[in-house]
């Protein structure tokens, strides 16, 4: 990936946890967003103010969230059901190893009391 192609995910807030867009902003001035800017990627929303440190604001346009959208899917493509229960099961760091935590039923929706 490009630094250019992960600033512009980083002004969508798209990762590699995060597959929707939820802030669409950038603040400062970098080669990447000038050339971002040149490609009609990012535009200008103001030459900065209090809110920004004096800095000025970029913001990604219709195009710009469109190639996020294929750099993302590119990048992080989507994983397998066995793929994310076995990162559900990292993440819920329970203490029993992952064979257990699957006979267990833990992956299945309502089971720690949460549907």
């Amino acid at each position: 990936m490009t630094e250019s192609e992960h600033t512009l995910l980083h002004t969508l807030g798209l990762g590699r946890r995060t597959g929707d867009a939820w802030r669409n902003h950038f603040v400062g001035s970098t080669p990447e967003i000038v050339e971002l800017v040149a490609a009609g990627l990012m535009e200008k929303v103001n030459d900065g103010g209090p809110l920004s440190g004096g800095d000025p604001v970029f913001r990604a346009t219709a195009a710009g969230k469109a190639r996020a959208r294929e750099i993302h899917a590119r990048e992080y493509p989507k994983l397998t059901r066995s793929q994310s229960r076995y990162r559900e099961w990292l993440n819920a760091d329970s203490g029993i190893r992952f064979g257990e935590w699957l006979k267990m039923g833990c992956y299945r929706p309502g089971f720690w009391g949460v549907s």
